[in-house]
């Protein structure tokens, strides 16, 4: 479960923390408000491309941070074991950190799980 999304130089958005409800939330708001761009945000760490042009104006890159809660379940069970077979070593606490770093000309420049690159053929010397 998603307990926050920190977005940062995301289009209009210079920076934004959501901490959504485990019940319902509900994202409204007035026409260019930013509600798209909360959906572009988890479509970046989703592993989604990045379109051209969503950095924000005069920032050298954005970046999106997601926490996500790992509890009793298939689903996080699932994630778990992912996680220890693509990085080699188990989560230390039950809580997932994703990020998404994206440069000014759109292009992904980072992605990383608890400070570690997801890709299986990555390694520290030759990062994603």
């Amino acid at each position: 479960m998603l307990e926050q999304l920190t977005i940062r130089g995301l289009a209009l958005l210079d920076v934004v923390t959501l901490s959504p409800s485990r019940h319902l939330t509900v994202i409204s708001g007035e026409t260019g408000g930013g509600k798209s761009l909360v959906i572009a945000a988890l479509r970046l760490l989703r592993g989604e491309k990045a379109k051209a042009g969503i950095v924000r104006s005069g920032a050298a890159a954005a970046s999106v941070d997601g926490v996500f809660a790992l509890v009793d379940g298939e689903r996080s069970t699932l994630v778990r074991e992912l996680y220890e077979e693509v990085l080699g070593t188990e989560l230390d606490e039950d809580r997932l950190v994703v990020s998404r770093i994206v440069d000014a000309k759109g292009r992904a420049g980072r992605a990383s799980m608890v400070g570690r690159c997801p890709c299986a053929s990555c390694s520290a010397s030759a990062p994603c």
